[in-house]
């Protein structure tokens, strides 16, 4: 069965509706790691590149140590297989509530995104579907959609 917002909408804040907009679920998955990995990956590059300029020849060797151990990080990860993610615009009220009652604001519109795992799951603005597909495939390469 496909995930759905009206069955898997994150609450608010500690799990009170009432309290504000609900801050999702934690990250999970080889996928989200991987996102994690390629950030710290390229802040690792970046002082690598510094240490080599400023001639910090030792201190070099020890950030590409680092630098290897992330992408052998990165090569353990399994993710060969693509992402079909169930895409729902979340409608919100006049008030930025959403149908459950969770306050949300005004702003874009709030759309709602889950793998069919359900071990990913996103709660986002964008200006329309195609906006929104064009963040996910943004974060998830080869990301594919119900519908």
């Amino acid at each position: 069965m496909q995930p759905n917002y009206a069955t898997n909408a994150p609450q608010g804040y500690l799990g009170d509706w009432k309290r504000g907009a609900p801050m999702g679920r934690p990250d999970v998955g080889a996928h989200i790691e991987a996102k994690h990995l390629r950030k710290r990956r390229a802040n690792v590059e970046s002082r690598l590149e510094w240490m080599r300029e400023i001639g910090e020849a030792r201190e070099a060797e020890h950030v590409a140590a680092q630098l290897a151990k992330i992408d052998a990080e990165l090569g353990a990860l399994n993710l060969a297989a693509p992402l079909k993610f169930t895409l729902q615009r979340v409608r919100l009220d006049s008030g930025g509530y959403d149908p459950q009652g969770a306050y949300w604001g005004a702003g874009q519109p709030l759309y709602w995104a889950a793998d069919e795992s359900g071990e990913i799951e996103l709660t986002f603005r964008a200006e329309d579907r195609d906006d929104a597909k064009a963040y996910l495939r943004g974060e998830y390469a080869g990301a594919m959609f119900y519908r």
